[in-house]
C-alpha cells in the first residue's frame, strides 16, 4: 500500500512540475510593432538671369556696358559688337536672381576688374532687391567692403540685381584730371568687369530651439 501511495505521490509531483514548466515557457505577454519613414533631400536650384548655377555651369550672361542711358554725353555703338566708354558715359544694368530651391539662401556679391586694375576711373552703385549697398558712386576698390553683407532669399523668391555705372565727365576730385583721361583716350584700354554671385544655403532653424 505504501508503495502505491509513494508511486501516486510521485506521479502527482511530476504533473505539477510539468505544469509549472509549461506555464513558465508559454504563459507570458508579448507585443511587437514596427514603423518606417523616409525623407527626400531638399532641392538646391539658384538661378542668375535664368541660368541655373551648377558644378558645370558657373558663368552667366550679364550685359553691363551696353546699357548707356539716353542722357549720357556719348552714345555706344550698339549693335556693332563694340562697347565704347568715355568720360561722361553711364548706364544701368539689371539681372534677375531667383532662389528656386526648397531652402532659404544667402547671396553675396563681388565686383572686381578681371585681370587687374586698368586705371579707367569707372564708379558703381549696387542694389539687390530692397538692399541698397551704396547711395553714391564708388570705385570697385571702395565698394568691396560694402558688398560683404549678404542678402537673404526665401525659397521660391526672386530679386533684381541693379548695377549703375559712370565715368564722371567733371569729376570733383583731385584723383582725376583731364590729362589722365586724355592719356586713356590716346592709349585705349579695356575695363573688364567681373561680377560674382555666390549663393549659400542659409542656416537651418531646428524645431524646438
Amino acid at each position: 500500500m505504501n508503495k502505491k501511495l509513494i508511486a501516486f505521490a510521485a506521479l502527482v509531483f511530476a504533473v505539477v512540475l510539468t505544469s509549472f514548466s509549461v506555464s513558465g515557457t508559454y504563459a507570458k505577454y508579448t507585443s511587437e510593432a514596427t514603423a518606417t519613414d523616409k525623407a527626400t533631400v531638399a532641392k538646391w536650384d539658384f538661378k542668375v538671369g535664368g541660368t541655373t548655377l551648377t558644378k558645370e555651369q558657373k558663368t552667366f550672361a550679364f550685359d553691363v556696358f551696353n546699357t548707356v542711358n539716353e542722357d549720357s554725353l556719348i552714345e555706344l555703338h550698339k549693335g556693332k559688337g563694340e562697347k565704347i566708354i568715355a568720360p561722361g558715359s553711364k548706364g544701368t544694368a539689371t539681372i534677375a536672381l531667383k532662389n528656386d530651391s526648397q531652402v532659404k539662401a544667402n547671396v553675396v556679391l563681388k565686383l572686381e576688374e578681371d585681370g587687374g586694375p586698368s586705371n579707367i576711373p569707372l564708379k558703381f552703385k549696387v542694389k539687390l532687391g530692397n538692399k541698397t549697398f551704396n547711395d553714391d558712386y564708388k570705385s570697385l576698390e571702395n565698394l568691396a567692403s560694402t558688398l560683404e553683407e549678404s542678402v537673404a532669399f526665401a525659397d521660391g523668391t526672386a530679386q533684381n540685381l541693379v548695377i549703375d555705372w559712370i565715368w564722371e565727365y567733371n569729376a570733383e576730385t583731385d584723383e582725376r584730371t583731364d590729362e589722365n583721361d586724355t592719356d586713356l583716350g590716346l592709349n585705349p584700354g579695356t575695363f573688364n568687369l567681373k561680377v560674382t554671385v555666390t549663393a549659400t544655403q542659409a542656416a537651418v532653424e531646428t524645431i524646438g530651439e
